[in-house]
């Protein structure tokens, strides 16, 4: 699945080849070097697919819009995990590699209204209002040296980013194989309201898809935590992501204390628990 790109009033979905005909607004000067949206969005592309593909990557998705003037443009594209011979790293054993996508997102200017920005990672945010958010980010303004800039940058960062989207992976098995109460669960939405990461109003839906056997048959730390991402749902763009994160972050000192209260950690053939 395509993250979904936020706030598209006034932007439209545009194929990648129509990008090509749409003209930097703004000329190159000594302070500013524009970047055409097509050759943005093919160059960037071009080389997450090189790097990303050494690691065992494919695009499986993508989406881009385009601003009413033309002057602003947002992507983001999808990559599946596919088997290699010889990939770099190895997490082919990991039970949710296939289920996760990595996710490459971007925005482009051509009239000095917002930098080149990108976002890796297994969660990352793009929103017309200007947001790019992932575990990596890399950004930039449009002055002289941006395309020199980017690509160091961005291969950097691509080569890092399936490092950070194994270790995700990893952490969600052990928490598909973290089974909690529901009195365990409780506790967890009242400690997790309590820190900011979850609102009051939303406990009762919270509460609502926990239980119900359709949603999360299994009741694990990872069914918890899907059922709170659930109540990010129509939340300011800027909350969803930094919500996300938090909650991230609490799943994994959960996870860090098994043993000392009472959770069953159950192991299965499927995965690893790095």
């Amino acid at each position: 699945m395509v993250a979904e790109i936020l706030g598209k009033i006034d932007h439209r979905n545009v194929r990648i080849e129509e990008l090509e005909a749409i003209p930097a607004l703004t000329p190159a000067s000594r302070t500013y070097e524009p970047y055409q949206h097509g050759e943005f969005a093919r160059e960037t592309a071009a080389l997450a697919d090189s790097i990303l593909g050494q690691y065992g990557y494919h695009c499986s998705g993508e989406q881009y819009i385009i601003s009413k003037d033309g002057s602003r443009m947002f992507g983001v594209r999808s990559y599946g995990h596919g088997a290699r011979a010889h990939s770099v790293i190895d997490y082919t054993d990991s039970s949710t590699q296939g289920e996760l996508k990595m996710q490459f997102a971007f925005a482009n200017s051509t009239d000095r209204s917002l930098r080149a920005k990108f976002g890796l990672g297994a969660q990352v945010m793009v929103c017309s209002n200007g947001i790019v958010a992932g575990e990596i980010v890399v950004t930039r303004k449009h002055t002289p040296g941006l395309r020199e800039y980017l690509v160091e940058n961005l291969t950097g960062a691509l080569h890092k980013a399936p490092q950070e989207f194994g270790e995700l992976c990893f952490a969600v098995d052990r928490w598909k194989r973290y089974y909690l109460s529901d009195q365990m669960a409780h506790r967890l939405l009242g400690e997790w309201w309590g820190q900011g990461i979850i609102s009051p109003a939303k406990l009762g839906k919270i509460k609502k898809h926990w239980e119900s056997d359709d949603d999360f048959p299994d009741k694990t730390l990872w069914s918890l935590y899907n059922a709170c991402t659930e109540s990010f749902k129509g939340l300011p763009p800027n909350l969803i992501f930094s919500r996300h994160i938090a909650l991230h972050s609490a799943a994994q000192v959960q996870y860090s204390n098994q043993g000392s209260d009472g959770a069953q950690v159950r192991y299965s053939n499927q995965g690893s628990d790095r």
